[in-house]
C-alpha cells in the first residue's frame, strides 16, 4: 500500500468540496477522453471499473488539464456527493490547513485484492466531511475515489465501501 502525502489527500478532499459547492450541469460523455459518465464507470482505458450506486446520479463532469478522469454523481436524497478520479501520481509533499483535520482510517482491501488507502477529511468551518480512498493503478496513476457530504454521517463511509467493493482492474 503506497502512503498517500498530506498534500495528495487534501487535493482530492479540495474536489469533493468543490464538487459539493458546484453542483450545475450535466455532461455526458466526458468531452476531452470520451468516458460516458454512467453508473457503470467504464474506465477500462485508464485501468479500471467500477459501479456507483443506483440512487447516485451523474451531475457534471470537469475534464481538464490535472486529471484524466474526473466524474461526480449526487446522491439525490442526500445531496452526498461521489467523485472518481484519476490523476497522474506525484508528490507533493506535506500541507497544513486551518481547521482541516485528516484522519487516517487505514487500508481496505476489496474482494478482488486490491488495497486503497483511506482517509477522512474534515473542514468544521464550512461543514464539509469527504471519505477518501486511493489505490495506485497498474498505469501507475492514482485512482481516487471521493464521498463528501455536509454532515459527518457514518454512511458516507458505507457509501465510499460499497463503490470501493465494486472497483475492478480489467
Amino acid at each position: 500500500v503506497m502512503k498517500r502525502s498530506k498534500s495528495a489527500i487534501l487535493k482530492h478532499a479540495c474536489l469533493a468540496v468543490l464538487s459539493l459547492v458546484t453542483l450545475s450541469g450535466t455532461s455526458c460523455p466526458i468531452p476531452s477522453i470520451g468516458l460516458t459518465c454512467s453508473n457503470s464507470l467504464d474506465g477500462t482505458a485508464f485501468g479500471f471499473l467500477l459501479t456507483v450506486p443506483a440512487d447516485f446520479v451523474c451531475t457534471t463532469v470537469v475534464p481538464n488539464d490535472q486529471l484524466l478522469v474526473s466524474a461526480r454523481y449526487r446522491q439525490n436524497v442526500t445531496g452526498y456527493i461521489a467523485s472518481i478520479t484519476v490523476s497522474p501520481t506525484t508528490d507533493q509533499g506535506t500541507a497544513s490547513g486551518d481547521g482541516v483535520t485528516v484522519t487516517d482510517l487505514g487500508a481496505y482491501t476489496n474482494a478482488n485484492n486490491i488495497t486503497f488507502t483511506r482517509t477522512k477529511i474534515e473542514i468544521p468551518a464550512i461543514s464539509a466531511y469527504s471519505y477518501i480512498a486511493t489505490v495506485t493503478l497498474p498505469s501507475g496513476n492514482t485512482l481516487g475515489i471521493t464521498i463528501a457530504g455536509f454532515t459527518d454521517d457514518p454512511a458516507l463511509l458505507t457509501i465510499l465501501t460499497a463503490i470501493l467493493d465494486t472497483v475492478q482492474f480489467p
